[in-house]
């Protein structure tokens, strides 16, 4: 989402002040989940063939070896994935040389994705699009409180990520001169399976993954995976604030004797997650390593429903809320002669909320020299807490930040991708030409509710 200057100062300058101060306390407070994982139903193959050799499928004209793209590409493999664990989106783009990511909101999304040589703009991927088997989960990037890698979770499922910088991306991809980024999933070709269980180090998270495929014939196979989590993640928030699922699968007729395929595939994604935008330093009554925003005093904020014009109270504690049920298919053939042919094509139902407390943290007696509607207060008082009623003392952290209640009640996409192509040879060289037909249909849906309340700047802090 967009940050004023002074909030990118809370949230970054202070951010890696914290991490030179603390840095067991922030260490821990980003560390991975401790994985457990069981041995394998069945083998996977583990085939470590030379990297180069691997087929790049992500915004090119053609299927091609990674030592015959002549673009800047990385494919990271599930091995790899697996080993550096990465606890949500932003933490497994980390891998990709050349892009940068913040990632303060972990499981919830919400993160700012730049490119190496462009800027973040707006927030969110402005000039990245991440794609979900080669389309994009939505077609624009920079959405506030609807970030692409809201709807989107990297799991056992993924067989692969192929990131592609510059290049084609902003040819075979809208809205990505920077880079496309696909997250490929399994397919069942393989046969096996496996199971592993995540529980945090010394935080409450837990995290049941499992995934399994194989063949149903010579020519058939299939696929079906998930992940179930629940806890409060590395900061301090409330119980149960992350809790939710996904469950993925896909089955795919092979024909053509092997040179083409149809294959359908599903996703539903259920899950709310906290998010901590900012976090500050300076203060004794605060971790800027494993605080957050998050307080019992300020809990709801009150507002009125844009449709209905009802009064209504949410929740400040669910966080980020996505829900996401996707259906699609994909076609591929190659036909006598060397012509190509591929369509991608699917129907997202995507709806959510954004839900946070910002700071803009600073004394109590700086706050008392602004003017509130045309007059300047002469004291303070809490309003709930342990010191309700009491007056507020000048030398107090306190902040003035927006309360945000943003509901998103439709973000679904309707997204196909078709192509084709042929590759021709002749005297002293080849070439390859590629045609096709893009189309998207974007809605975007919000309904924001903003509201200012002075709180104190500390964990579990009282209204004012």
């Amino acid at each position: 989402m967009k940050k004023s200057k002074a909030s990118r100062k809370l949230s970054e300058s202070q951010a890696a002040e914290a991490l030179r101060l603390k840095p067991l306390a922030a260490v821990l407070a980003s560390a991975s989940l401790l994985a457990i994982t069981a041995q394998p139903v069945f083998a996977q193959s583990n085939d470590k063939a030379d990297q180069l050799e691997r087929v790049v499928v992500t915004a090119t004209t053609q299927a091609k070896t990674k030592m015959r793209s002549s673009v800047s590409v990385t494919d990271i493999d599930g091995e790899t994935l697996k080993d550096f664990n990465p606890q949500s989106e932003s933490q497994a783009l980390l891998l990709i040389p050349g892009i940068r990511t913040d990632a303060q909101n972990l499981a919830g999304g919400n993160s700012n994705i730049s490119v190496r040589g462009l800027p973040i703009a707006s927030g969110g991927a402005k000039f990245v699009q991440l794609q979900e088997d080669g389309l994009a989960t939505v077609q624009f990037g920079d959405m506030n409180f609807s970030n692409n890698d809201y709807w989107i979770r990297y799991d056992i499922n993924v067989d692969r990520i192929q990131a592609l910088r510059g290049g084609s991306a902003s040819t075979f991809a809208s809205h990505a001169p920077g880079a496309v980024i696909n997250y490929i999933s399994k397919t069942g070709k393989e046969q096996g399976g496996s199971i592993g269980l995540g529980m945090g180090l010394n935080y409450k998270e837990y995290k049941l993954d499992g995934e399994y495929g194989g063949k149903l014939g010579s020519d058939q196979y299939y696929h079906i995976g998930g992940y179930f989590r629940m806890g409060e993640g590395p900061r301090d928030t409330t119980a149960n604030s992350l809790k939710g699922y996904q469950i993925k699968g896909n089955f795919t007729q092979e024909f053509n004797s092997g040179k083409g395929y149809i294959r359908a595939y599903v996703k539903l994604l259920d899950e709310h997650a906290p998010t901590t935008a900012q976090t500050f330093t300076g203060s004794s009554s605060f971790d800027p390593g494993r605080g957050s925003q998050y307080s019992q005093y300020n809990s709801s904020v009150p507002g009125v429903d844009i449709v209905t014009r009802a009064a209504k109270t949410t929740s400040l504690t669910d966080g980020i809320s996505v829900n996401s049920k996707s259906l699609g298919f994909e076609f591929h053939n190659e036909f006598n002669g060397g012509f190509l042919l591929d369509n991608k094509f699917r129907v997202s139902q995507n709806s959510g909320a954004f839900n946070a407390q910002f700071w803009n943290v600073r004394t109590f007696a700086d706050l008392m020299g602004d003017s509130f509607n045309g007059a300047k207060p002469t004291k303070g008082v809490y309003l709930n807490g342990p010191m309700a009623g009491q007056t507020v003392a000048g030398t107090t952290l306190v902040s003035n930040g927006a309360a945000i209640d943003t509901q998103t009640p439709d973000m679904g996409n309707t997204i196909n991708d078709l192509s084709f192509g042929k590759a021709f040879k002749f005297d002293g060289g080849s070439a390859e030409v590629k045609g096709g037909f893009y189309y998207s249909k974007q809605n975007v849906v919000q309904r924001w509710s903003i509201s200012e309340r002075v709180v104190e700047a500390k964990q579990n802090g009282a209204v004012i």
